[in-house]
């Protein structure tokens, strides 16, 4: 069973002190529930500031990872043919041109 203060109150004084006192309490409970949404509505913005960032490291990790397979992967395609042209040797400008493009982007 709960007593209840007022039935202990013996003077208008004393109902007093004790209403003030409950407002006191009832202020340092509204503080604290404030705060505690601040720090709820805190961790929640961090979360999300955390996985913009996961996810922007994810995307430049496979920008990157395609950029180096693109570097080391061949098309079978080279700057300078060995063959039957003019003299005898013939230049791609054409590869000569994406691999420049390539080299400019890293």
């Amino acid at each position: 069973m709960h007593d209840n203060p007022e039935i202990h109150v013996s003077s208008a004084k004393q109902l007093m002190e004790l209403n003030k006192q409950r407002e006191k309490e009832a202020l340092r409970t509204k503080a604290a529930e404030d705060k505690a949404a601040k720090i709820s509505a805190d961790l929640i913005n961090l979360q999300k500031e955390s996985n913009e960032s996961a996810r922007k490291a994810l995307e430049e990790a496979k920008h990157r990872t395609e950029q180096i397979t693109g570097m080391h992967t061949s098309k079978g395609t080279d700057v300078v043919d060995i063959k039957p042209n003019f003299f005898g040797l013939g230049i791609n400008f054409n590869e000569i041109w994406r691999r420049f493009k390539k080299w400019i982007s890293k």
